[in-house]
């Protein structure tokens, strides 16, 4: 069992196709941050990824998550486990792209 399929209250996931754009990704309001974003992402090799951003803490004047939600994102994903890394963060949308092609192309899932 992965982190997606271990979260009760995890958002539904969407499985990307081949050839997906930014535009594809179907956001929805953060589960803990009403004022952030995040979708939650699997390929039909069984890897996945969490994309966050916003929350936007004006008393601080800085956002609490990694990224503005709009044109820059926090990322966790199976390939980050894999290779013993935390949350990729301000990843603007060709980053972003970068990571989440690069993990589809990606034969199995990391277990």
């Amino acid at each position: 069992m992965n982190w997606i399929d271990s979260m009760p209250d995890a958002l539904p996931y969407q499985i990307l196709d081949v050839g997906f754009r930014f535009k594809d990704i179907i956001f929805h309001t953060h589960p803990h941050r009403s004022d952030g974003v995040q979708a939650i992402v699997k390929f039909e090799n069984g890897h996945w990824a969490s994309i966050i951003g916003g929350a936007f803490d004006s008393k601080k004047g800085y956002f609490t998550l990694y990224g503005d939600g709009i044109e820059t994102f926090e990322i966790w994903s199976s390939l980050c486990i894999k290779n013993n890394r935390d949350v990729k963060g301000w990843q603007d949308k060709t980053m972003l792209m970068n990571h989440l092609k690069y993990m589809q192309k990606l034969k199995q899932e990391i277990k």
